[in-house]
């Protein structure tokens, strides 16, 4: 029997994100999910109907505070949001941009006052722990093995 509930995805524009919102909302979908909340700073045209789509600056803390404390009902959160610009600091630059989605991620967990049964960290795992090194320390501190594919 398929799980019961209500999701979150955070970084619902992006294309993982609004593709997760479409599957849990779609007619074939093996979830029961009774409503599907996404987050995102700005709204785009083409989100599905059924989805309450939440504005929310994931790096204010205030916004996420006042945008997501009031959530009561979240059982599954999705986190799909990741912050970087390219113009700004480049490609090679990645590691620069940890501060802030780990701040993202932290805002996010920290206003949530939900009985969350299952939380997916959806990104690259670069964009929150740094480069390679620093993930298999990280990942041997969280007990994720070797941390060759965290």
């Amino acid at each position: 029997m398929a799980e019961e509930g209500k999701a979150l995805i955070a970084g619902v524009t992006c294309v993982i994100g609004y593709n997760l919102a479409k599957y849990l909302l779609g007619e074939n979908s093996k979830h029961t999910l009774t409503k599907v909340y996404g987050v995102s700073r700005r709204s785009v045209e083409g989100l599905p109907n059924e989805l309450q789509h939440i504005p929310c600056n994931l790096l204010d803390v205030e916004d996420v505070r006042t945008k997501i404390g009031p959530l009561k009902d979240v059982t599954h959160m999705f986190f799909c949001a990741v912050w970087y610009n390219m113009e700004e600091k480049g490609v090679s630059d990645i590691s620069s941009y940890v501060p802030d989605n780990t701040a993202m991620l932290r805002n996010l967990l920290e206003a949530l006052n939900s009985p969350v049964e299952h939380a997916i960290l959806v990104t690259g795992t670069k964009h929150y722990f740094g480069e390679r090194s620093e993930e298999r320390r990280v990942g041997k501190e969280w007990g994720w093995g070797g941390g060759g594919g965290v």
